[in-house]
């Protein structure tokens, strides 16, 4: 099994994006559920345009605390790959739609309106720190897992822009 920074195991892939991995992970004290966002790491270029995984750490650090977004656990390199480690999340947007899990929340006018509004939430939150997501989509909205699970969380960050 793969460990990040001595606290981290490697579970199961959960899904891929672009230009990362994303995978379920368990912090190996308290056994906590988290995600591991792996992705290549260019060690001979120092160029932001290389580096959109620690572009998206930044962002997130700087909204930070807001519902709706994914908590940071750590940041950093291990071997060959920049890693962050965020919050477990639940299914996308696009994955319930899929599914056919989404049909009864709209066929109600009133629990279509709750998703808006959850959803409205972060992107909101977002702009109030000056930053514009960029790439809202079916499949960069997440339900939260067991407490949180009405919340809808906004990710993949990496194309957000600072204004």
């Amino acid at each position: 099994s793969i460990h990040i920074d001595g606290k981290f195991k490697l579970g199961n892939r959960i899904r891929g994006e672009s230009n990362s991995e994303v995978y379920a992970a368990k912090h190996i004290f308290s056994s906590a559920k988290v995600a591991a966002k792996l992705q290549p790491f260019d060690l001979g270029s120092p160029s932001q345009a290389q580096r959109p995984l620690q572009h998206e750490f930044l962002v997130l650090k700087a909204v930070a605390g807001g519902i709706g977004i994914p908590y940071v656990h750590w940041f950093g390199t291990d071997v060959s790959f920049q890693v962050m480690i965020l919050d477990c999340l639940g299914s996308s947007l696009k994955e319930l739609l899929q599914s056919g899990m989404c049909i009864l929340f709209f066929s109600d006018c009133q629990m279509t309106m709750g998703i808006y509004a959850r959803q409205v939430s972060p992107g909101e939150f977002i702009h109030s720190c000056n930053y514009i997501h960029r790439d809202i989509k079916p499949s960069n909205l997440l339900v939260g897992q067991e407490k949180m699970q009405n919340t809808v969380y906004l990710i993949n960050f990496g194309v957000a822009w600072a204004y």
